[in-house]
């Protein structure tokens, strides 16, 4: 009876060994699912990392044009007031009370005389490509190079640039 004693022991002792070896395999295992999910978590949030910068960039460029061509609209709005009260003061007085009052934009901007077609200002001759960023940007493009390498040659907004591309039907 003792050698089935022993044999019983060994068995069950052989027994919980193959248990635990196979326990060991299944942890193993489902650790190494765990890392290959963790690693693609880690890569499909590199790759959204890397859109969101490129998101960013656009639209800190787009903020730059934005400003630059606010600058630019306030600019002509001051030359368009200095070309105003340079036509007032060319035009007779009594003429001013002959034309019926204008409607004003803004509260604080004077109102606008009426301008007859004979007393309008001639349009201003088109700038040489040399002085006007944008005739250059349309004749890169033309060329064949992209808009932010137009953009970044001429010191201009990419959204510019992709306005004018855009407008030649590139």
């Amino acid at each position: 009876m003792q050698g089935l004693d022993i044999l019983y022991w060994g068995l069950s002792i052989l027994f919980c060994l193959a248990m635990g070896f196979a326990i060991l395999l299944w942890c193993r295992s489902w650790r190494k699912e765990e890392r290959e999910e963790s690693a693609k978590q880690i890569g499909r949030l590199t790759r959204e990392v890397a859109r969101l910068s490129s998101a960013v960039d656009m639209l800190e460029n787009t903020s730059a044009s934005l400003q630059t061509a606010d600058e630019q609209i306030a600019r002509d709005i001051e030359n368009l007031r200095n070309c105003i009260v340079r036509l007032r003061q060319s035009v007779p007085h009594e003429s001013h009370s002959s034309m019926p009052a204008p409607i004003a934009a803004e509260p604080d901007s004077p109102p606008l005389p009426e301008v007859s077609p004979d007393d309008r200002p001639e349009s201003d001759p088109p700038q040489d490509s040399d002085q006007d960023p944008f005739a250059e940007a349309r004749q890169m493009l033309k060329d064949g190079q992209t808009a932010v390498e137009v953009a970044k040659a001429l010191d201009i907004g990419t959204a510019e640039v992709r306005m004018i591309a855009r407008m030649m039907g590139l």
